[in-house]
């Protein structure tokens, strides 16, 4: 929030004034300006006047006539108005933050893809490798047929490619996949936190290392859309009272009879 917000603000002493919090703090006397800034803490000009180095034994009396001083008066202004200023900025960012929660994405956390199988798009639905993959297959197979004894002069080196190379997990799976039959294969994926959306953020809770792998907390969506519909007012609390076991509330009323006050004859007009 800009700290040099404009201290218009009418409270009950009728000050007003377009001076920020700041400059009107500085042109007060030190004493005035500790008294000012205490008195903000609590409303209590005795203790602020305490607070703020005057007299322990008159510290009442002092802060009562300090808040009739026009200068003191009008930085308290400006200090209220910059605390009420304060105060909606930070309502507003916890309902923001509330509704992000309840209406954040969680697919921008974690989703469940289907994608492609290792011959969805493999050279006649054969087994496809990366090209990394088949490189190594291809650099091992001559390496073990370069070893063989039993080979002969003419001996050719082949070497199976089956599906050929250009895997890619992030595919989607081929339709007419002779292996999968269009079904793919299933993938858990976690996106990078560092990227997230706002709304996707507030959702973030952490994530946990466990045996099984990680696991990925989020803040509780159901008490976000609680929290959202109460504020709009959509959801009413409604408090049922009951009495000892969830019985009837007993009710007792006792009655004290007492003697009536004789009354009193009117005065004559002799005594009058």
């Amino acid at each position: 929030m800009n700290s040099r917000r404009m201290g218009v603000l009418r409270h009950d002493w009728g000050v007003e004034t377009h001076e920020t919090f700041e400059e009107l703090l500085a042109e007060l006397p030190p004493r005035r300006a500790a008294f000012v800034a205490e008195y903000l803490v609590d409303k209590n000009g005795a203790r602020a006047a305490r607070a703020a180095g005057y007299s322990e034994h008159s510290a009442r009396a002092i802060g009562s006539e300090l808040l009739t001083f026009p200068d003191v008066r009008a930085a308290i202004n400006a200090g209220l108005g910059r605390l009420i200023n304060r105060s909606l900025v930070d309502a507003d960012a916890a309902v923001q933050r509330m509704w992000d929660i309840a209406t954040a994405d969680v697919r921008e956390l974690v989703e469940y893809r289907r994608t492609c199988c290792r011959h969805c798009h493999g050279e006649g639905f054969g087994y496809q490798f990366t090209t990394q993959e088949l490189a190594k297959r291809e650099a091992d197979a001559r390496l073990e047929w370069s070893k063989r004894e039993s080979k002969k002069l003419d001996d050719v080196f082949v070497f199976d490619r089956l599906g050929g190379d250009g895997y890619d997990k992030r595919r989607d799976p081929h339709p007419e996949c002779a292996v999968c039959f269009g079904e793919g294969v299933e993938d858990l994926f976690i996106h990078d936190t560092r990227n997230l959306s706002p709304a996707a953020a507030a959702l973030y809770a952490g994530v946990k290392r466990t045996k099984d792998g990680i696991e990925v907390k989020i803040e509780d969506r159901q008490a976000a859309l609680v929290t959202m519909f109460k504020h709009l007012g959509l959801i009413v609390d409604k408090q049922e009272l009951s009495g000892p076991n969830g019985g009837p509330v007993e009710t007792k009323v006792t009655y004290e009879i007492v003697d009536p006050a004789p009354i009193e004859s009117a005065p004559t007009e002799h005594d009058a």
